[in-house]
């Protein structure tokens, strides 16, 4: 399969693998399985961290309506066909293809 991951995933996967589930590890450490990030992944992080925000602790809600880089994952997810692993609900919502974390 071939996934691209939510930027919270990939934080996550680096530095507190403990918050994914059992299946996400399993299908990130698998080497039968591409794991993509994105530009917009390390972007995100980037002007977040400007804006003093490295919790990333934004609710949902809010993402839906307004987050620009969830709608970059969305739109590289459904180009490419992946499923994007991520713990947010609200991707689907966008008819992504969706690997729960």
């Amino acid at each position: 399969m071939r996934a691209l991951t939510d930027t919270h995933i990939l934080l996550w996967a680096l530095m507190a693998p403990d918050r994914l589930g059992i299946s996400s590890r399993a299908l990130l450490e698998s080497p039968d399985h591409e794991i993509f990030f994105s530009a917009a992944n390390i972007w995100e992080i980037a002007i977040k961290r400007a804006l003093e925000r490295p919790d990333f602790d934004v609710e949902p809600d809010v993402v839906y309506r307004a987050d620009p880089f969830d709608r970059l994952l969305i739109a590289q997810a459904q180009s490419e066909p992946m499923r994007l692993i991520t713990a947010d609900p609200l991707f689907a919502r966008y008819g992504v293809e969706l690997f729960p974390a």
